[in-house]
């Protein structure tokens, strides 16, 4: 039986579930390209890079601004989402 690889894009990406899309963003410095960016839910932000070093095609670097919750952890192991904020 073959063994199944850890795949660290997915543990990395499913820091993304339940979280909504809020805004975009670009950061530029002076001589530097343009960095653009994802705002989340829940004080979420990804930076879209071209790796992980930032140099070869395709990766969504992830930052978590706060610790989910546990009711957060339960309600997106459950429905997949965030829950709804309270007013």
């Amino acid at each position: 039986m073959k063994e199944k690889k850890h795949d660290c894009y997915l543990e990395e990406y499913q820091k993304l579930v339940g979280r909504t899309v809020v805004s975009v963003g670009k950061n530029a410095s002076a001589g530097e390209p343009p960095i653009y960016g994802l705002h989340f839910t829940g004080g979420c932000y990804a930076t879209i890079q071209a790796d992980e070093e930032g140099n070869g095609p395709g990766f969504l670097d992830i930052y978590i601004a706060t610790p989910l919750t546990k009711e957060e952890k339960e309600c997106i192991s459950t429905t997949g989402k965030l829950p709804t904020p309270k007013s």
